[in-house]
C-alpha cells in the first residue's frame, strides 16, 4: 500500500487534457495551486474547484449549462489569476472577490465596468478601446487599440503596456508609462 499523505502538503499544479467530470469536493484534500483545462465539454459543477486554487484557466463553455442557459459554478475566492481560453460573456457575479489578473481571448463587446476593482492586470487578445479600460488596471496586454484611439489617451493608471502584433499609429504613450513592450512588430522600428 502506498502512503499518499505527502500529497496533502505538496503544491500541486493540475493540467486536465481530456474530457473529464470532476466530482465536487473530490480534490479538496489536495493542495492544488493551479488548474488548467485544455479541452472538454463537461460543465464544472459547484465544488469542483478546490479552495486552494490560486490560478485557474478554463474554457467558458464550462461555465454554463447550455440546456438551461444558466450559470453552473462560482469560482472560489482563492483564485487571484483567471484565464478564459475562448470567448466569454462575463459578469462580476462569477468573478472571485480577490481576483487581480484576468485574461480574455477576445475583447468583450461591452464595457468593462463589471470588472472588479481588485483586477490590476488585464490581458485581452484582441484590440481594445482605450476608453473602456477601467481605472484599476495598471498592467495591460492587448493586440492593439481601435483605429480612432491613440496611445496618448492611455489612462495614467497604466504603468506597464505589452502590445502583441500592434497596429501602432506612431503616437507617443503618456509619460506615466514605465514599461512598454512590442511583440511581433512588423514595421521598420526606425521609421516610428
Amino acid at each position: 500500500m502506498y502512503d499518499y499523505s505527502n500529497l496533502e502538503k505538496m503544491d500541486i499544479h493540475l493540467k486536465v487534457n481530456n474530457n473529464v467530470t470532476i466530482t465536487p469536493r473530490s480534490l479538496d484534500h489536495l493542495n492544488i495551486k493551479s488548474m488548467i483545462w485544455c479541452d472538454g465539454h463537461q460543465p464544472l459543477l459547484e465544488g469542483s474547484i478546490p479552495s486552494s486554487v490560486e490560478k485557474l484557466s478554463i474554457p467558458n463553455l464550462f461555465l454554463k449549462d447550455t440546456a438551461a442557459d444558466k450559470q453552473i459554478i462560482k469560482i472560489p475566492s482563492s483564485v487571484t489569476e483567471l484565464s478564459f481560453l475562448s470567448n466569454v460573456n462575463l459578469s462580476s457575479s462569477i468573478l472571485p472577490c480577490n481576483l487581480t489578473k484576468l485574461s480574455l481571448r477576445l475583447y468583450p463587446n461591452s464595457t468593462l465596468d463589471w470588472l472588479p476593482t481588485t483586477v490590476k492586470e488585464l490581458e485581452i487578445y484582441g484590440n481594445i478601446s482605450i476608453k473602456m479600460i477601467p481605472k484599476s488596471i495598471t498592467k495591460l496586454t492587448c493586440s492593439g487599440f481601435h483605429d480612432d484611439d491613440n496611445m496618448e489617451q492611455l489612462p495614467f493608471n497604466i504603468k506597464s503596456l505589452h502590445l502583441i502584433s500592434p497596429n501602432f499609429n506612431g503616437t507617443c504613450p503618456p509619460s506615466t508609462l514605465e514599461y512598454l513592450e512590442f511583440q511581433d512588430y512588423h514595421k521598420d522600428i526606425f521609421s516610428v
